[in-house]
């Protein structure tokens, strides 16, 4: 359902993520979210919807992942009795807005630099900076 109808909603879908280790004891990292989804009866026949959640995680959290002592699970729960289809995705290394800013100013001023002295031309100092641009975008460490 769409963010008009929140407050009418009767069903839910109810999620939140949680950190387990490996001795037996989980951490809760995020609240538990609450999304409104159609009634049971109308699911096959609404219209597919996305809804996002942005979730940072701590320095802590991905040193414990990288070190193998835990690991993340994700509780999903509904208060209908029916199959419910649910797509997740997750991107594992978001680009870092501060960092992003910093190396687009470093690229469009080494555009301009090898524009102004003309040490290449211009049409080739474009694609070498769009190809930096793109390359940092895919940077997979």
């Amino acid at each position: 359902m769409t963010e008009h109808y929140d407050d009418l909603a009767n069903d839910f879908m109810f999620f939140s993520l949680s950190q387990h280790y490996h001795n037996g004891t989980y951490e809760n990292i995020t609240q538990l979210f609450k999304l409104p989804i159609a009634e049971a009866a109308e699911i096959d026949n609404v219209k597919i919807l996305k809804r996002s959640r942005m979730i940072y995680l701590d320095q802590s959290v991905f040193e414990s992942l990288h070190l193998n002592t835990s690991f993340l699970k994700v509780d999903l729960l509904t208060n209908i009795e029916a199959s419910l289809p649910v797509n997740f995705s997750f991107d594992p290394s978001p680009l870092d807005k501060e960092v992003g800013i910093i190396l687009a100013a470093m690229i469009l001023m080494g555009l301009y630099v090898l524009i102004i002295w003309e040490l290449v031309h211009r049409t080739f100092a474009a694609i070498v900076a769009s190809t930096l641009a793109i390359g940092k975008c895919f940077d997979f460490n």
